[in-house]
Protein backbone atom coordinates (compact mmCIF):
# COMPACT_ATOMS: atom_id res chain seq x y z
CA UNK A 1 0.00 0.00 0.00
CA UNK A 2 2.85 2.37 0.78
CA UNK A 3 4.32 1.89 -2.71
CA UNK A 4 0.89 2.40 -4.25
CA UNK A 5 0.39 5.60 -2.30
CA UNK A 6 3.73 6.93 -3.53
CA UNK A 7 2.80 6.08 -7.12
CA UNK A 8 -0.58 7.76 -6.75
CA UNK A 9 1.07 10.86 -5.27
CA UNK A 10 3.45 11.10 -8.20
CA UNK A 11 0.61 10.71 -10.68
CA UNK A 12 -1.42 13.36 -8.90
CA UNK A 13 1.54 15.76 -9.08
CA UNK A 14 2.02 15.41 -12.82
CA UNK A 15 -1.69 15.67 -13.58
CA UNK A 16 -1.94 18.82 -11.52
CA UNK A 17 0.99 20.32 -13.39
CA UNK A 18 -0.46 19.36 -16.76
CA UNK A 19 -3.69 21.16 -15.90
CA UNK A 20 -1.94 24.50 -15.50
CA UNK A 21 -2.34 26.92 -18.40
CA UNK A 22 1.24 28.11 -18.03
CA UNK A 23 4.46 26.26 -17.27
CA UNK A 24 5.31 26.31 -13.59
CA UNK A 25 8.58 28.19 -13.31
CA UNK A 26 9.16 26.59 -9.91
CA UNK A 27 10.24 23.39 -11.68
CA UNK A 28 13.50 25.15 -12.49
CA UNK A 29 16.49 25.38 -10.16
CA UNK A 30 18.40 22.79 -8.20
CA UNK A 31 17.32 23.35 -4.60
CA UNK A 32 15.90 20.50 -2.49
CA UNK A 33 12.30 21.59 -3.03
CA UNK A 34 12.75 21.91 -6.78
CA UNK A 35 14.54 18.57 -7.01
CA UNK A 36 11.56 16.93 -5.31
CA UNK A 37 9.16 18.61 -7.71
CA UNK A 38 11.26 17.71 -10.73
CA UNK A 39 11.57 14.11 -9.58
CA UNK A 40 7.83 13.90 -9.00
CA UNK A 41 7.17 15.38 -12.42
CA UNK A 42 9.52 12.98 -14.19
CA UNK A 43 8.15 9.94 -12.36
CA UNK A 44 4.62 11.04 -13.11
CA UNK A 45 5.40 11.30 -16.80
CA UNK A 46 6.99 7.86 -16.82
CA UNK A 47 4.12 6.17 -14.97
CA UNK A 48 1.43 7.71 -17.15
CA UNK A 49 3.58 6.98 -20.20
CA UNK A 50 3.71 3.32 -19.23
CA UNK A 51 -0.07 3.17 -18.90
CA UNK A 52 -0.37 4.82 -22.30
CA UNK A 53 1.42 1.87 -23.92
CA UNK A 54 -1.50 -0.43 -23.18
CA UNK A 55 -3.33 -1.22 -26.41
CA UNK A 56 -6.47 -3.02 -25.24
CA UNK A 57 -7.79 -0.43 -22.78
CA UNK A 58 -8.22 3.34 -22.80
CA UNK A 59 -7.42 5.25 -19.65
CA UNK A 60 -10.63 6.72 -18.21
CA UNK A 61 -9.55 10.09 -16.84
CA UNK A 62 -12.48 10.45 -14.42
CA UNK A 63 -12.05 6.98 -12.92
CA UNK A 64 -8.29 7.42 -12.88
CA UNK A 65 -8.48 10.66 -10.90
CA UNK A 66 -11.09 9.11 -8.59
CA UNK A 67 -8.63 6.35 -7.73
CA UNK A 68 -5.86 8.86 -7.05
CA UNK A 69 -8.06 11.04 -4.85
CA UNK A 70 -9.39 8.07 -2.88
CA UNK A 71 -5.83 6.90 -2.22
CA UNK A 72 -4.68 10.38 -1.18
CA UNK A 73 -7.73 11.00 1.01
CA UNK A 74 -7.63 7.56 2.61
CA UNK A 75 -11.08 6.62 1.29
CA UNK A 76 -11.96 2.93 1.05
CA UNK A 77 -11.51 1.53 -2.48
CA UNK A 78 -14.64 1.18 -4.62
CA UNK A 79 -13.49 -2.30 -5.64
CA UNK A 80 -12.62 -5.23 -3.42
CA UNK A 81 -9.07 -6.66 -3.47
CA UNK A 82 -10.39 -9.62 -5.47
CA UNK A 83 -12.07 -7.34 -8.00
CA UNK A 84 -8.91 -5.28 -8.40
CA UNK A 85 -6.81 -8.40 -8.87
CA UNK A 86 -9.32 -9.77 -11.38
CA UNK A 87 -9.49 -6.65 -13.55
CA UNK A 88 -5.69 -6.41 -13.68
CA UNK A 89 -5.51 -10.07 -14.70
CA UNK A 90 -8.08 -9.50 -17.45
CA UNK A 91 -6.16 -6.57 -18.92
CA UNK A 92 -2.88 -8.47 -18.65
CA UNK A 93 -4.38 -11.41 -20.54
CA UNK A 94 -5.84 -9.10 -23.19
CA UNK A 95 -2.44 -7.49 -23.74
CA UNK A 96 -0.72 -10.88 -23.91
CA UNK A 97 -3.23 -12.22 -26.44
CA UNK A 98 -2.89 -9.12 -28.63
CA UNK A 99 0.89 -9.31 -28.46
CA UNK A 100 0.86 -12.97 -29.51
CA UNK A 101 -1.47 -12.16 -32.39
CA UNK A 102 0.84 -9.39 -33.56
CA UNK A 103 3.89 -11.65 -33.30
CA UNK A 104 2.19 -14.39 -35.32
CA UNK A 105 1.20 -11.92 -38.03
CA UNK A 106 4.75 -10.54 -38.17
CA UNK A 107 6.23 -14.04 -38.30
CA UNK A 108 4.01 -14.92 -41.26
CA UNK A 109 4.89 -11.68 -43.05
CA UNK A 110 8.63 -12.13 -42.49
CA UNK A 111 8.55 -15.74 -43.68
CA UNK A 112 6.72 -14.80 -46.87
CA UNK A 113 9.14 -11.96 -47.61
CA UNK A 114 12.28 -14.01 -47.01
CA UNK A 115 11.06 -16.86 -49.22
CA UNK A 116 10.45 -14.44 -52.08
CA UNK A 117 13.84 -12.77 -51.57
CA UNK A 118 15.86 -15.96 -51.32
CA UNK A 119 14.17 -17.47 -54.37
CA UNK A 120 15.20 -14.49 -56.50
CA UNK A 121 18.60 -14.02 -54.87
CA UNK A 122 19.76 -17.57 -55.59
CA UNK A 123 19.49 -16.85 -59.31
CA UNK A 124 21.93 -13.95 -59.19
CA UNK A 125 25.47 -14.29 -60.54
CA UNK A 126 28.02 -15.27 -57.91
CA UNK A 127 25.51 -16.46 -55.32
CA UNK A 128 26.36 -19.86 -53.83
CA UNK A 129 23.62 -21.91 -52.15
CA UNK A 130 24.60 -24.60 -49.63
CA UNK A 131 22.63 -27.71 -48.67
CA UNK A 132 21.36 -26.00 -45.53
CA UNK A 133 19.83 -23.16 -47.55
CA UNK A 134 22.50 -20.61 -46.65
CA UNK A 135 23.36 -18.27 -49.51
CA UNK A 136 26.59 -16.33 -49.83
CA UNK A 137 28.69 -14.20 -52.15
CA UNK A 138 32.48 -13.94 -51.94
CA UNK A 139 33.29 -10.24 -51.81
CA UNK A 140 37.01 -10.81 -51.27
CA UNK A 141 38.90 -14.09 -51.45
CA UNK A 142 41.58 -14.62 -48.82
CA UNK A 143 44.45 -17.09 -48.99
CA UNK A 144 44.91 -17.84 -45.30
CA UNK A 145 43.82 -20.92 -43.35
CA UNK A 146 40.23 -21.86 -42.58
CA UNK A 147 38.96 -22.07 -39.01
CA UNK A 148 37.59 -25.23 -37.50
CA UNK A 149 34.40 -25.55 -35.43
CA UNK A 150 36.31 -25.23 -32.14
CA UNK A 151 38.45 -22.23 -33.13
CA UNK A 152 38.09 -18.62 -32.05
CA UNK A 153 38.09 -16.06 -34.85
CA UNK A 154 38.63 -12.32 -35.13
CA UNK A 155 36.10 -10.69 -37.42
CA UNK A 156 34.61 -7.48 -38.64
CA UNK A 157 30.93 -7.63 -39.45
CA UNK A 158 27.82 -5.66 -40.18
CA UNK A 159 24.39 -7.23 -39.86
CA UNK A 160 21.21 -5.98 -41.49
CA UNK A 161 17.58 -6.95 -41.69
CA UNK A 162 15.93 -7.49 -45.04
CA UNK A 163 14.77 -3.86 -45.12
CA UNK A 164 18.34 -2.62 -44.64
CA UNK A 165 18.07 -1.80 -40.94
CA UNK A 166 21.43 -2.31 -39.21
CA UNK A 167 21.07 -4.38 -36.03
CA UNK A 168 24.77 -4.83 -35.25
CA UNK A 169 28.12 -3.61 -36.54
CA UNK A 170 31.65 -3.99 -35.25
CA UNK A 171 32.50 -0.79 -37.12
CA UNK A 172 30.03 1.09 -34.94
CA UNK A 173 31.20 -0.72 -31.80
CA UNK A 174 34.83 0.27 -32.17
CA UNK A 175 36.50 -2.46 -34.18
CA UNK A 176 36.91 -6.21 -34.72
CA UNK A 177 35.72 -8.76 -32.17
CA UNK A 178 36.74 -12.28 -31.21
CA UNK A 179 34.01 -14.93 -31.37
CA UNK A 180 33.87 -18.69 -31.04
CA UNK A 181 32.87 -20.45 -34.23
CA UNK A 182 30.89 -23.03 -32.32
CA UNK A 183 28.03 -21.64 -30.28
CA UNK A 184 27.04 -18.85 -32.66
CA UNK A 185 23.97 -19.09 -34.87
CA UNK A 186 24.06 -22.07 -37.30
CA UNK A 187 24.65 -19.82 -40.33
CA UNK A 188 27.76 -18.35 -38.74
CA UNK A 189 29.19 -21.76 -37.88
CA UNK A 190 28.73 -22.87 -41.47
CA UNK A 191 29.93 -19.69 -43.17
CA UNK A 192 33.00 -19.13 -41.00
CA UNK A 193 34.32 -22.64 -41.67
CA UNK A 194 34.05 -21.97 -45.42
CA UNK A 195 36.13 -18.80 -45.23
CA UNK A 196 39.88 -18.35 -45.46
CA UNK A 197 41.61 -15.70 -43.39
CA UNK A 198 41.52 -12.50 -45.41
CA UNK A 199 38.17 -13.33 -46.96
CA UNK A 200 35.05 -11.22 -46.86
CA UNK A 201 31.66 -12.82 -47.47
CA UNK A 202 28.14 -11.51 -47.71
CA UNK A 203 25.83 -14.15 -46.30
CA UNK A 204 22.08 -14.32 -46.73
CA UNK A 205 20.66 -16.14 -43.74
CA UNK A 206 17.24 -17.82 -43.67
CA UNK A 207 15.56 -17.44 -40.30
CA UNK A 208 15.86 -21.18 -39.64
CA UNK A 209 19.65 -20.70 -39.58
CA UNK A 210 19.45 -17.58 -37.41
CA UNK A 211 16.95 -16.93 -34.60
CA UNK A 212 13.94 -18.77 -35.98
CA UNK A 213 10.35 -18.16 -34.94
CA UNK A 214 11.31 -16.53 -31.65
CA UNK A 215 13.51 -13.81 -33.10
CA UNK A 216 16.08 -12.12 -30.91
CA UNK A 217 14.83 -9.10 -29.06
CA UNK A 218 18.16 -8.77 -27.22
CA UNK A 219 19.76 -7.35 -30.35
CA UNK A 220 18.29 -3.89 -30.11
CA UNK A 221 14.82 -5.31 -30.00
CA UNK A 222 14.52 -5.42 -33.79
CA UNK A 223 15.18 -9.01 -34.92
CA UNK A 224 11.62 -10.21 -35.16
CA UNK A 225 10.17 -13.71 -35.56
CA UNK A 226 11.20 -15.45 -38.80
CA UNK A 227 13.46 -12.52 -39.70
CA UNK A 228 16.17 -13.32 -42.23
CA UNK A 229 19.51 -11.59 -41.89
CA UNK A 230 22.07 -10.25 -44.35
CA UNK A 231 25.60 -10.03 -42.99
CA UNK A 232 28.98 -8.97 -44.32
CA UNK A 233 31.71 -10.86 -42.47
CA UNK A 234 35.45 -10.33 -42.83
CA UNK A 235 37.69 -13.03 -41.34
CA UNK A 236 40.85 -11.44 -39.96
CA UNK A 237 42.55 -13.98 -37.72
CA UNK A 238 42.22 -17.44 -36.17
CA UNK A 239 43.16 -18.50 -32.67
CA UNK A 240 43.01 -22.05 -31.38
CA UNK A 241 40.79 -22.63 -28.38
CA UNK A 242 43.11 -24.36 -25.90
CA UNK A 243 40.22 -25.42 -23.71
CA UNK A 244 38.89 -27.54 -26.59
CA UNK A 245 42.09 -29.62 -26.73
Amino acid sequence: MKKQAVAFLLLFTVLGLAACSKKDDQLGGSGPDNISKQFSYVMGLEIVGTLGKLETVTLDREAFLKGINDALDGNPPMLSPLQMQTVKAIVSEQERALRNKQIMALAEKNLKEQKAFLEQNRKKKGVVVTKSGLQYVVLKKGDGPRPGPTDIVKINMIGKLLDGTVFDSTYQRGGPVWVRVKGTIPAWEEALTLMNVGSKYRIFIPSKLAHGKKGNFMEGGIIGPNAMLIMDIELLEIKKDKSAS
